[in-house]
């Protein structure tokens, strides 16, 4: 995963939602003890990482946002973060 080079209050004017993900990378955000505003998960992966399907599944991505998906779980986990709102599968 890489650091968006993005600031919370950039992405989330620009996007307007909580979690998502577009061609730039993927983003969630979470309430922090201590931290008035939700802090923001982001990370990139690659086209061709987000698009590799597992044979004979039926739409079960391998990496791209299940990857994304546990980083900021553990991370919100790890810094005791409730409400951790993710982006949406498929």
């Amino acid at each position: 995963m890489e650091r968006a080079g993005r600031t919370h209050d950039e992405t989330l004017s620009e996007t307007r939602e909580a979690a998502g993900a577009n061609s730039r990378g993927q983003w969630a955000s979470a309430r922090c003890p201590g931290e008035s505003e939700r802090a923001l998960f982001t990370g990139f992966v690659p086209v061709e990482a987000a698009t590799v399907w597992l044979p004979g599944e039926k739409g079960e991505e391998t990496f791209g946002l299940p990857a994304f998906r546990e980083f900021a779980e553990r991370s919100a986990k790890r810094h005791g973060c409730t409400d951790l709102r993710l982006p949406p599968a498929g």
